[in-house]
């Protein structure tokens, strides 16, 4: 995959295939790289308006994986898309790992506390179903002059 370079950053489509590979084999440092780069404003980490949702639920896959609950349970707070499959997944997991949680855990991560455990997802890591609709979204990588 590193062969591929930085072409993956014209393309978000593309950039998230690659994030989706890498949250895969458990480069989730490289995933979540990605996916804020496509997922985010650049200056703020808020999550963009203007993107598609498998973006932002594939982000917040990745936080997971990488251990960091609160920042999945935040980026998910904000995600909107109440009728996306992957948000509603990821909604569900979330769901069912707070009322795994007991009263003491619950109140120790309520005041600061690192969260006991993580949330365990099903199934595959990351989500590749939506699809570019319409039309060439990327660029085409610059080819040669065929001299």
């Amino acid at each position: 995959m590193d062969a591929i370079g930085d072409a993956y950053l014209r393309c978000p489509w593309t950039a998230n295939a690659l994030a989706v590979c890498h949250l895969r084999l458990g480069n989730t440092a490289r995933a979540v790289r990605l996916l804020r780069y496509i997922a985010t404003e650049h200056a703020s980490f808020e999550l963009r308006a203007d993107v598609p949702m498998v973006f932002k639920t594939n982000l917040a896959t990745a936080l997971l994986v990488g251990g960091n609950a609160d920042e999945f349970l935040n980026t998910l707070d904000k995600l909107g898309g109440e009728d996306h499959p992957s948000a509603r997944q990821l909604r569900a997991t979330a769901a069912r790992w707070k009322k795994s949680l007991s009263a003491w855990q619950r109140f120790w991560w309520n005041i600061g506390g690192v969260a006991p455990r993580r949330p365990r997802l099903d199934g595959p890591l990351g989500d590749l179903r939506d699809r570019p609709v319409g039309g060439r979204v990327c660029p085409l990588p610059p080819q040669g002059d065929g001299k």
